[in-house]
């Protein structure tokens, strides 16, 4: 019999057939370099699939096998050596089984647990989050400047849920299910998939885990130094990342206002409801371009951007941070975190030539230099040179390159 209708016989592999020959746990003959498979090879291969179900390793099994071959060879009960590593393998399946039940009871406490705390938390109802009515002192006109008036239709607890922000100049922007949307660069094209996480964890490598873990170390160890008393932060762009909301809910500042800005109105919705569970306060949404927020000038204390000005260059062509420079206080800061490539790389060279220099590491911080940003700290997070679907564009070959830096005005 030949190996094709051996390994069919057998329900295996061809491959496996030859990795079983080279441990030589199969003898077959070889004439004119094709094996040949006689009485003896199939009742070989027959114990090594017993044996293969009965959870034996290679190692085992070519142990056992050897005993079988040399018995015509020694004086020695094979029957005796034979039992002797069966009952040491049950011994060894017994000890397995009752590891595995500690390892299953301990993951049933666990799981009581997470059930516990997850009927607790439905328990306590979620504090519904609109535009706050004390945070209308912090806006104005983004084409006059003036102070901007509310026409409301739904207000509760000093929370609008449904209105207008607008101006006599004739600026409108819309307050819906308690976002601020501004209509004029809200791109209502941009459909955000809530399936996005799900399908993060599924297909992360450890490359990007890990980059990602050192980031937001880096970002939480940055926050741990700062004056949360009567500051207003912008995460901008938030399309994707949620350090903001993580941090948030971690940290309730009763006198501080977190601004959270997205191209895409869902997706603010989404993190809204999260936020919303969590009972957190002191919470602005706002829906468009980050270059437009109808903001008052020197309104933003800290700047959060978690890769949002490369999502926006994506979409745009152009870098977002130096728009925002007017809303900025004098003393304000900026923490950042950017993805860069080589200037050789056959990625960049894809990119159009008026886009290239912002993914260029030292056209970015000559950009920052000269919007008088002082870099006070850059810090390399990593490189992937494979990329899946989590880096779009990216050619194989190619590194990508992940920096964060914090910037003072």
């Amino acid at each position: 019999m030949k190996i094709g209708d051996f390994s069919k016989k057998f329900n295996v592999s061809a491959d496996t057939i030859r990795y079983y020959i080279s441990l030589s746990l199969l003898n077959p003959d070889k004439i004119h370099n094709q094996y040949h498979f006689d009485k003896s090879c199939e009742d070989t291969m027959e114990g090594i699939l017993e044996l293969k179900e009965l959870n034996f390793s290679i190692v085992e099994i070519q142990k056992i096998m050897s005993i079988k071959r040399l018995k015509p060879f020694h004086s020695l009960n094979d029957k005796d050596l034979i039992e002797d590593i069966l009952s040491n393998k049950r011994k060894q399946i017994i000890e397995e089984i009752e590891e595995r039940n500690k390892s299953l009871k301990i993951l049933d406490e666990k799981l009581d647990i997470l059930r516990h705390n997850i009927s607790i938390d439905k328990k306590v109802k979620a504090s519904k989050i609109g535009f706050p009515l004390l945070f209308l002192n912090n806006m104005s006109c983004p084409k006059c400047h003036k102070g901007l008036q509310l026409n409301s239709e739904n207000i509760q607890n000093n929370y609008v849920f449904k209105g207008k922000l607008f101006c006599d100049c004739g600026y409108i922007a819309d307050i819906e299910d308690g976002i601020l949307k501004i209509e004029d660069y809200f791109d209502k094209n941009l459909e955000y998939d809530f399936d996005f996480e799900n399908k993060y964890h599924k297909t992360a490598t450890p490359v990007l885990t890990s980059i990602i873990e050192k980031t937001f170390n880096w970002m939480k160890n940055n926050f741990e130094s700062l004056d949360f008393n009567n500051k207003i932060f912008l995460d901008i762009n938030d399309v994707n990342g949620q350090f903001f909301s993580y941090y948030i809910e971690k940290n309730q500042f009763i006198n501080s206002f977190f601004v959270i800005n997205s191209l895409n109105f869902d997706y603010l919705k989404h993190i809204k409801i999260f936020l919303e569970e969590k009972n957190l306060k002191n919470i602005v949404f706002i829906a468009g371009d980050c270059q437009s927020i109808p903001l008052k000038e020197n309104t933003i204390d800290y700047v959060i951007d978690m890769l949002g000005s490369n999502s926006y260059i994506n979409k745009y062509g152009r870098y977002p941070l130096g728009k925002i420079d007017r809303i900025l206080k004098e003393k304000s800061e900026i923490f950042t975190f950017l993805i860069h490539l080589e200037r050789n790389s056959q990625t960049l060279k894809s990119i159009p030539l008026e886009r290239r220099s912002l993914y260029d590491i030292e056209s970015i911080r000559n950009m920052f230099l000269n919007l008088n940003f002082e870099i006070t700290e850059q810090k390399n997070m990593g490189e992937m040179s494979e990329f899946g679907s989590h880096i779009q564009g990216a050619k194989e070959g190619d590194t990508v390159y992940f920096t964060a830096m914090r910037l003072k005005k």
